[in-house]
């Protein structure tokens, strides 16, 4: 999979998306990765005090997902790889 991302400061939005780049990883690689992509968010959400907009709660409800649940994701490729 090729990512790319650009710097960003919204003009309304205390907040940045900093540092440009790209890569190319393997699918494996980026569903390892992608929980502490999402932390990382989170946490400077936390630093500079603003509200996750829901983000953390739909954070939290991915990752307690039983057994049966998470099954039920997998038979929808589309939605999330597994």
């Amino acid at each position: 999979m090729k990512l790319r991302w650009s710097r960003w400061t919204p003009r309304h939005a205390k907040i940045e998306f900093v540092d440009p780049g790209e890569a190319q990883v393997e699918r494996a690689q980026l569903q390892d990765q992608f929980p502490s992509l999402i932390e990382a968010a989170l946490a400077r959400l936390r630093a500079t005090g603003m509200e996750d907009d829901g983000l953390g709660d739909a954070w939290r409800a991915i990752l307690s997902l039983d057994e049966d649940e998470q099954q039920f994701c997998c038979a929808w490729p589309m939605l999330v790889a597994c």
